[in-house]
């Protein structure tokens, strides 16, 4: 596996989803876009993280250290992230959050610093598709695929379970849905 573990795995492009996000921001004319992610070493942070450097790098822009945020996917996490953001880098007009918890925890500081999205913050979203109807402005999400994530397991279970190794370590990558919202504006 991508950690350095020899198993079967089922995991999201994550780095394809991360690009095609921040070059979307950037299209709309974002330059300064927060991202918030989960803990730093594991293998999702890596990818997304690496997945916005390149996009960066793609345009030739510079990325702010400052502007990536790590969390343990705690809402309050994201919630002080966020704060922080407020606070330190006025100039951030997006923010990229990358899971559920995370994601409340940014709307939590939105909401609380009675700010609107998207017109004084625009806010993306990973993995939040069950409440990115809920806002008067849907969030812009890239969503899970529950059931294609569920059937991939399935079918390795099933494979292994019929003494099947061949492919072992087998790697499936299964790709987001991308929901459109009004949550990011045009600067």
């Amino acid at each position: 596996m991508d950690d350095g573990l020899d198993c079967d795995h089922v995991v999201l492009n994550n780095y394809e989803s991360i690009n095609t996000l921040t070059n979307l921001l950037f299209d709309m004319g974002h330059r300064n876009i927060g991202l918030l992610l989960g803990p730093q070493d594991i293998y999702t942070s890596k990818e997304r993280l690496s997945a916005y450097i390149d996009a960066h790098k793609d345009r030739g822009l510079q990325v702010t250290d400052d502007y990536v945020m790590y969390s343990n996917y705690a809402k309050s996490e994201g919630k002080q992230n966020c704060d922080y953001l407020f606070q330190h880098h006025p100039e951030v007009t997006v923010i990229i959050t990358a899971g559920y918890r995370i994601t409340l925890g940014a709307l939590a500081s939105i909401t609380r610093k009675s700010l609107s999205v998207p017109e004084d913050i625009s806010i993306v979203g990973f993995d939040i598709a069950d409440i990115a109807d809920i806002l008067p402005n849907h969030l812009l999400v890239f969503s899970l695929p529950v059931k294609d994530i569920a059937v991939a397991v399935g079918d390795i279970i099933i494979k292994r379970m019929n003494s099947d190794m061949s492919g072992f370590p087998l790697k499936t990558v299964i790709k987001t849905e991308f929901i459109q919202g009004s949550s990011a504006r045009w600067i």
